[in-house]
């Protein structure tokens, strides 16, 4: 948790107009407040968790304007559940990432991607995880999600190739953020 906080303060030091997006308002609000005090002219907060792709649908929909001039995507929704042997863990917890970070990973993607390919520029960034190679004990479902992720990012790197979107994968291991 932090990363996607620490890096909106970071682009608003950079006096970037940013699009926030996050399950809880009362957090997203406090960052954005924080990037306007950092230099940020403009900052747009929107309450979505990932897995609702309607949700997204329709926050795009209705802001349309400020989506077509985005520029970079930082795709950084993810999240770890059940620290259990793989034999013990729950159902719920596997469906909960495989949801938001895969699923979730798609559908900001395939919402922005639309305004990169029309302008025929744009970054995306996408949050994996050092898991992804080297795996860790009760780790199985987040390792397997984040090996998603970083298959995703490869192929979409194939399958963009001769536009001038970029497409990169920043793969942490553990932050203190």
């Amino acid at each position: 948790s932090g990363i996607g906080a620490a890096s909106a303060e970071l682009f608003a030091r950079d006096g970037r107009p940013i699009i926030l997006w996050a399950r809880r308002l009362e957090r997203l609000e406090a960052v954005a407040e924080r990037c306007r005090k950092l230099g940020s002219p403009d900052v747009h907060i929107a309450s979505i968790d990932v897995r609702d792709h309607h949700k997204i649908e329709i926050e795009i929909r209705e802001n349309e304007a400020l989506y077509r001039v985005v520029d970079i995507l930082l795709n950084n929704a993810g999240l770890g559940k059940g620290m259990a042997p793989f034999q013990d863990a729950k159902a719920e917890d596997f469906e909960q990432m495989i949801d938001t970070n895969l699923s979730g990973f798609l559908h900001v993607t395939q919402a922005i991607l639309p305004f990169f390919l029309r302008a025929n520029r744009g970054h995306l960034i996408h949050l994996g995880s050092a898991a992804a190679r080297w795996a860790y004990p009760k780790g199985h479902v987040y390792c397997a999600t984040k090996a998603a992720v970083h298959s995703l990012t490869e192929t979409l790197r194939l399958d963009l190739n001769g536009t001038a979107i970029r497409v990169t994968e920043i793969a942490p291991g553990m932050v203190n953020t």
